[in-house]
């Protein structure tokens, strides 16, 4: 602290004030700085979340970092080289890409007093703590599920039937992913079996809890008009922060809250998310193309089981006709027998009764042939070259997809019959 100042040239200081240290700016800089100095010997520790996406300069970076608690932020500078070394040590984890907005991180920062005309503090930064980020996005899961369990609400999901034929399903993914690729390459050949109503989300970012959130809601207030049988939720691969999202507990809370059973399948198949384990299952392996298997393999163990109770009901009808048969030919060997003793009244009485049970007997295996013939009629209506027979046509491109609308009319397609293809090629009309 300045003393004993040189009086100033006509200029009298009040007296309350006559004491007081004088400074000039360069000098009040230098003042600061030594206090800086002597109470941050060494670098310190800093944490919070970056709120701004840093600002790269071909010799230096800054961005802003504010409390994970209060509104409060503050610029940090560095060096790039010390930028780019963090980011590769941030990436080795796995947890994100690279320092960008909403990343918790802990950092090395030394503070300084800017050189700069103007005077200002300034943190630089040294290094970085990835473990400290690494573990703030892994706890996010533990924290919601942990608080799920305390409201009741985490196993509710798991309560809800899936329907035996799903039909209707509804899609929440982002249409800028593989996603909705990846689910109806793996359904193959039955995908012409399910309804998909697609719902196009953000899957990462700020904004992605409330816009998954906002599709469930949605699916579940037309429940009934839409006639939905099931949810999906479906992510690719990301980073941890990429698909921090599917640890929010507003998210995993709407989820365990929907009535409609949700499938989830979120990143990786090592991947495992609070959404996962709070929806009614995930797939293995689980990831979209992982849901798409598991709805192929459902659909062909429902037409299996069909195929199954069609012949044991035929086969149960068979037994049935059998032992009528034998009930009816002991039924008529007795009648015969006593009609040889009988009087001519008693014998039209008795052929009356033979009739009768013959009757009964042709309407029981009538009822049941048809019952057969009605389960067939079913099956076979399931049969892709059936629909064909009624006069449908099927038209395929070249890598063998579906056309389903002249829009997506290629210039050559193929056209199937129930008897064959036969190749076009598309004319101006």
């Amino acid at each position: 602290m300045k003393t004993n100042q040189p009086p100033l040239p006509f200029i009298k200081i009040p007296s309350p004030f006559s004491n007081l240290p004088i400074f000039s700016i360069s000098e009040l800089r230098e003042h600061i700085s030594k206090l800086v100095k002597s109470h941050f010997s060494t670098p310190i520790i800093i944490k919070g979340v970056i709120s701004s996406e840093p600002k790269l300069y071909p010799s230096f970076v800054f961005f802003d970092i504010r409390d994970e608690q209060k509104n409060m932020s503050f610029t940090l500078y560095g060096y790039i080289g010390n930028f780019y070394n963090i980011q590769k040590k941030l990436k080795a984890t796995g947890a994100v890409e690279k320092l960008t907005e909403d990343v918790p991180v802990m950092l090395i920062v030394e503070p300084v007093i800017s050189s700069q005309k103007n005077i200002s503090i300034r943190l630089n930064i040294v290094d970085i703590i990835p473990e400290y980020t690494t573990s703030i996005l892994a706890s996010a899961k533990n924290i919601t599920l942990n608080k799920l369990t305390e409201e009741g609400l985490v196993d509710l999901q798991k309560n809800i039937e899936l329907p035996l034929l799903i039909r209707n399903i509804g899609l929440i993914t982002s249409d800028q992913g593989t996603s909705v690729q990846d689910i109806s390459s793996a359904m193959g050949p039955t995908r012409k079996f399910y309804n998909i109503i697609f719902q196009s989300v953000r899957v990462e970012g700020s904004s992605a809890v409330s816009h998954i959130v906002e599709a469930i809601e949605k699916f579940n207030k037309y429940k009934r008009s839409l006639d939905i049988d099931v949810l999906l939720i479906a992510r690719g691969g990301g980073s941890s922060l990429d698909l921090a999202a599917f640890n929010d507990y507003e998210l995993c809370k709407a989820v365990c809250l929907s009535k409609i059973p949700i499938i989830t399948a979120i990143g990786h198949d090592k991947d495992e998310h609070a959404v996962e384990l709070c929806s009614h299952l995930t797939p293995i392996p689980s990831t979209p193309s992982g849901i798409g298997t598991f709805l192929k393999q459902r659909m062909l163990d429902v037409k299996e089981d069909l195929e199954v109770s069609i012949q044991e009901v035929a086969s149960e009808v068979v037994e049935k006709l059998i032992k009528e048969e034998v009930l009816v030919k002991n039924y008529l060997s007795s009648v015969l027998a006593s009609i040889k003793n009988a009087f001519r009244i008693q014998i039209i009485q008795l052929k009356n009764v033979i009739d009768s049970v013959a009757r009964e007997s042709k309407r029981i295996f009538d009822y049941s042939e048809e019952r057969v013939k009605e389960l067939i009629r079913l099956l076979d209506a399931y049969n892709h070259t059936t629909v064909l027979k009624r006069g449908y046509s099927v038209v395929w491109d070249k890598k063998n997809k579906v056309v389903k609308s002249k829009h997506d009319m290629p210039e050559e397609a193929k056209i199937e019959f129930h008897d064959g293809k036969v190749c076009v090629k598309k004319t101006l009309a």
